[in-house]
């Protein structure tokens, strides 16, 4: 099969300068990969391999963070779901085979300078030269040695009452905003990171629904909302939403199993938790083939916002995000560039970094029992343009997930 993308991308006539495009790193499953942009042929070349996980059986492994300090870079693992071992449930799995995940601290030359050992690591980021990170049921803060600063319980159980971890993190001024993407029940929580020696817990809220996930988060912080995607699926179909809450919430919980519940979001009842909801996708199980609407592969979580959108299960977007400022408070996708049209296919993953107006997409689709590492590079100074594409299929090609970072230029 030819690559699923090639005969999608239409490159613009503008051209960029060989400097304004940094180095990029890769992390996929047990290595750190270095490329450079050579200006001839054009294109970007493997420079280095790094071994991340000495010791470890890395083939249940990939790198699922990699985040940039001020002077180093820190990469953690996550667990590659399609290298488990199928007749062991996955918790009992992670707990009798699986070695500690470590927390990696590089220099700029993408040496190991220090290690840090967690049992499991469900979210990090780096900011304010500092790691924060969801482990082991707690919020943990962390200097740039990758030594403790602080620690606090998150108090997450789930049904069974297996500690829970949060799995996704924005840090916004003093605010940390955590989400949750274990189901039954899934939580969001901010916490008070004024003085990060000693964070605490603002407000904890549970969100209830049918065999739902919390996949998405992002900040709108003109109009002071929080927005939320949230999968869901019932005996007749599945889908996926869009919750908007205020910056602000107090500590309750929502049953979204209740139709009536978005009958509260009416002008008239200005105490009510959500401030919209917005369904983006549904399929019918009676009739598979009726899907329609969008799933958000990725989005920047702060502004600006740009995201990846797969609309139909067939078109892959690289879209804006806009917040409607009027009483309904809906989320549009506009403008819209084509990447690519991936029918049958397996839902796409994909990263996005920023460096000036220009936006890397590291995009990874599953076509056909093969597996395609794409990236785009775009420039959105007037209207979203493809400025340069490069199959790096030949690289990664293991991993299910992959981690992403710009490097120096």
């Amino acid at each position: 099969m030819s690559n699923p993308f090639s005969s999608q991308t239409h490159l613009s006539s503008l051209q960029v300068p060989p400097q304004t495009l940094p180095s990029l790193l890769l992390g996929s499953t047990h290595q750190l990969l270095q490329f450079t942009y050579n200006a001839s042929p054009g294109n970007y070349e493997l420079v280095r391999e790094i071994e991340l996980w000495d010791g470890c059986d890395y083939s249940y492994l990939e790198p699922h963070w990699l985040q940039k300090l001020s002077d180093s870079f820190i990469i953690a693992p996550g667990v590659n779901i399609f290298s488990l071992r199928e007749d062991i449930p996955s918790r009992q799995y992670h707990a009798a085979f699986l070695p500690d995940r470590k927390l990696l601290k590089l220099s700029p030359d993408l040496e190991i300078i220090a290690v840090r050992e967690h049992q499991e690591i469900g979210a990090m980021i780096t900011a304010n030269n500092r790691v924060w990170l969801c482990t082991e049921g707690k919020f943990i803060v962390l200097d740039n040695n990758l030594d403790l600063v602080a620690e606090i319980d998150l108090n997450l159980h789930g049904f069974t009452g297996n500690i829970k971890n949060a799995h996704d993190i924005i840090i916004h001024e003093n605010t940390a905003y955590l989400l949750d993407n274990v189901v039954q029940p899934t939580y969001v929580l901010t916490i008070d990171i004024t003085n990060p020696y000693q964070p605490q817990i603002l407000n904890t809220l549970g969100l209830i629904g049918v065999n739902h996930h919390l996949k998405h988060q992002w900040l709108n912080p003109a109009l002071k909302q929080w927005h939320i995607v949230q999968s869901y699926g019932t005996q007749v179909e599945s889908g996926e939403n869009i919750l908007t809450l205020p910056f602000e919430i107090e500590t309750d919980s929502i049953d979204l199993n209740r139709g009536q519940f978005y009958a509260g979001l009416s002008p008239d009842n200005p105490q009510s938790i959500l401030l919209a909801h917005q369904a983006i996708a549904s399929q019918s199980f009676r009739e598979p083939e009726d899907y329609s609407g969008i799933t958000i592969v990725t989005i920047t979580p702060l502004p600006p916002h740009w995201a990846v959108i797969y609309e139909n299960n067939q078109s892959l977007y690289f879209a804006g995000v806009k917040s409607q400022e009027n009483m309904m408070n809906m989320i549009i996708f506009k403008p819209r560039l084509k990447l690519a049209t991936l029918g049958n296919c397996y839902p796409p993953n994909a990263q996005i970094c920023q460096h000036n107006n220009l936006y890397f997409l590291i995009i990874r689709a599953f076509c056909d029992d093969q597996v395609w590492t794409q990236l785009f590079v775009i420039d959105v100074t007037r209207s979203p343009q493809i400025i340069f594409s490069q199959d790096l299929s030949e690289w990664g090609v293991n991993s299910y997930k992959v981690a992403f970072s710009l490097a120096s230029s």
